[in-house]
C-alpha cells in the first residue's frame, strides 16, 4: 500500500489534482501479502487508504460502495451511512467524501456514479442532482474495437464522442439554468432510462461486466480475510 501511495504523491507533484477516487480492483489487488493483517476489517482498511490520499489532495476522495449492492437502493444507502461514520471516526469530515456507486437506475443519492457508459445514464443522474459522474471512456472504445475490429483515435474515439455529447448537454442545461438541475426523477422517467439503456448493448454489457468484476474482487478479499471461528 505504501508504494501505491508513493506513486500518488509523485503524480500530484506534477499534475496537482484536486480530488481522487478509488475502487476495490485498484486497492485490493496489490495487498495479497498483507491479508493476514486485514482480517474482516475491509471497510476500515479502505478508509485508512483514503485517509492517506486525503493528506495528499486538497479536495475530495470518492469511496466505492460494495458493487454487490448495485441493485439495492436501501442497501447502498445503509452502506454509505456506515462509510461516512467510519470517516467521521477517522477525523474526516463528510464534505471531503463522495460515495461512489454503480450507474444503475437504483442509484438515486448524491454521490459519484461510476460505471457510466451511456448518454441516458448521464442525463438521468444530472436530473437527480448527483454530485459527480465517472464515464469510462477507455472501456467504451475497447467495446467498439472488440465488436468492429477497427482502431479509433482522437475525435473518432467512441469514448471521446460519448463524453463530448455528455459535456455539451450539461453545458447547455446549466447555461439555461444557472441553478442546480431540478430533480425530475419519476417512475415513468425511470422506465424510459432503463429502456434506453437496455437498447444499447455497449452500455448494458459494460455496466454488467463492471459490476461483476468489482463484486468478485470484494468477494475474493472477504473470503481471504474471513476470520475462522
Amino acid at each position: 500500500m505504501t508504494s501505491v501511495l508513493d506513486q500518488i504523491k509523485d503524480f500530484t507533484t506534477v499534475y496537482k489534482p484536486q480530488d481522487a477516487t478509488t475502487n476495490p480492483l485498484l486497492i485490493l489487488a496489490p495487498i495479497d501479502d498483507a491479508i493476514s493483517y486485514a482480517k474482516s476489517k475491509i471497510d476500515k482498511l479502505l478508509i485508512n487508504f483514503d485517509k492517506e490520499i486525503l493528506n495528499i489532495v486538497p479536495g475530495r476522495v470518492s469511496t466505492e460502495v460494495d458493487a454487490r449492492l448495485s441493485f439495492d437502493t436501501q442497501g447502498s444507502i445503509d452502506k454509505a451511512v456506515r462509510l461516512i461514520g467510519l470517516y467521521k471516526e477517522a477525523g474526516i469530515d463528510k464534505d471531503r467524501i463522495l460515495i461512489k456507486i454503480a450507474s444503475t437506475f437504483e442509484a438515486g443519492i448524491h454521490c459519484n456514479l461510476t460505471l457510466l457508459f451511456g448518454f441516458p445514464q448521464a442525463v438521468a443522474y444530472a436530473e437527480a442532482s448527483v454530485t459527480l459522474i465517472s464515464p469510462f471512456v477507455g472501456r467504451i472504445m475497447d467495446w467498439h474495437k472488440a465488436h468492429t475490429g477497427q482502431d479509433y483515435s482522437g475525435s473518432d474515439d467512441p469514448g471521446v464522442i460519448s463524453v463530448t455529447k455528455i459535456y455539451n448537454y450539461y453545458k447547455h442545461e446549466f447555461q439555461m439554468d444557472k441553478k442546480k438541475l431540478e430533480r425530475k426523477s419519476t417512475l415513468q422517467g425511470g422506465k424510459k432510462v432503463e429502456k434506453d439503456m437496455n437498447e444499447d448493448a455497449m452500455v448494458t454489457e459494460n455496466l454488467s461486466e463492471g459490476i461483476r468484476n468489482f463484486a468478485k474482487a470484494e468477494g475474493r478479499f472477504e473470503s481471504k480475510t474471513k476470520v475462522k471461528q
